[in-house]
């Protein structure tokens, strides 16, 4: 929703007929979105090792319950 305001806003504040209304809604649509993009909490380094000559890296993507078997069924999703 921001993304349309923020596209909408800009667009219609400079361009079309350049409404300082609209203008307003744009730069605060971007604002907003900027600040959502920045304090958004990065991601942790879980594991690191370096890799020597014929190791392999396998990377599995399976949904655990919480006994730590592989989810079936409803609660894959």
């Amino acid at each position: 929703m921001l993304a349309l305001l923020q596209r909408v806003g800009l667009d219609r504040g400079l361009f079309a007929g350049s409404n300082r209304v609209w203008l307003v809604v744009g730069t605060t649509a971007w604002l907003l979105r900027t600040a959502r993009r920045v304090s958004r909490p990065t991601d942790d380094v879980v594991f690191r090792q370096v890799l020597g000559p014929g190791e392999t890296l396998q990377i599995d993507h399976t949904l655990l319950t919480r006994a730590g078997g592989p989810a079936t069924g409803r609660r894959r999703r």
